[in-house]
């Protein structure tokens, strides 16, 4: 095994992260369509070994499966944070724009926020959205598996979605509840002005 380096700041967002998907596949379990047991095992093993891996003095082993998985959720990652940074170059301009004599009275570009967003975000992060304002009342990530009819395997998924939705303060976490022992997270969309 070849020892590569990775950053304390990284390796504390990365146990964060495996550690919140460890739970949310931990609160699945007995729920109505929950993921059979080898799933959960399979997503369960990985969470473990990423989790060993990542502890002081760990060792993240060399596993194709293991490599697949953060490919994947890379990717997912990446396609979330385009929209904060084009939120982020958005404010910077509009700031620099004022702070030059912009004639407008708000400092503000025109920008085409409906094509922006849909460039953007997730597919899933849209459906997120018009599903929580359509129910007007905070939602759980497994209570939207059960509004969008999706898998039980999905949970993870949504969880991450909703964390991202949150991040980019177009939702909010509104409270966590404890169900059969579990956490649940119930997020609220983010009152616009």
């Amino acid at each position: 095994m070849i020892v590569r380096h990775i950053a304390p700041q990284s390796k504390e967002f990365l146990r964060f992260l495996f550690t919140d998907l460890r739970e949310d596949l931990v609160n699945q379990a007995g729920t109505r369509g929950a993921p059979d047991a080898e799933t959960t095992a399979r997503k369960r093993a990985i969470y473990d070994a990423l989790l060993s891996g990542l502890a002081d003095g760990g060792e993240l082993p060399e596993d194709e499966t293991l490599r697949e998985y953060v490919v994947e959720l890379a990717k997912a990652t990446d396609e979330a944070n385009n929209y904060a940074q084009a939120v982020l170059e958005h404010q910077a301009f509009a700031e620099l724009g004022q702070a030059l004599g912009n004639p407008t009275e708000s400092g503000a570009t025109t920008v085409d926020w409906d094509r922006l967003l849909t460039n953007l975000l997730h597919p899933t992060q849209f459906q997120i959205i018009e599903a929580m304002n359509w129910i007007d009342q905070p939602v759980s990530a497994s209570q939207l598996v059960r509004v969008f009819d999706r898998d039980p395997q999905d949970l993870s998924t949504l969880s991450y979605h909703l964390r991202r939705l949150a991040t980019l303060k177009i939702a909010r976490l509104d409270s966590i509840r404890r169900v059969r022992g579990a956490k649940e997270r119930l997020y609220i969309l983010v009152a616009t002005s």
